[in-house]
């Protein structure tokens, strides 16, 4: 699941956080949340994870970010205290 939020949250970073003040620090965590996916994968060198990366679809909103929904849904179950997306 961390490689979900990691590039959930870069994502939001690229569409959402161009003038947000603490862009710098959410961008490193985001990809430190990817390095620590793709480093528990046995992913060690800068090829392997930009083929990782592509092949998990984490360059794909459209397939992360409901992918992640359904995560949180598994965990959350009923117990959601906001609407879900």
């Amino acid at each position: 699941m961390g490689a979900l939020v990691g590039a959930t949250v870069v994502y939001l970073c690229q569409v959402l956080g161009r003038e947000h003040p603490e862009l710098e620090e959410l961008q490193q965590r985001s990809f430190k949340m990817l390095a620590g996916a793709a480093g528990a994968q046995g992913i060690e060198t800068q090829d392997a994870f930009d083929t990782w990366y592509v092949e998990q679809q984490l360059n794909n909103p459209e397939y992360f970010i409901p992918r992640l929904a359904e995560k949180l849904a598994e965990i959350v179950g009923d117990e959601w205290l906001f609407g879900q997306f």
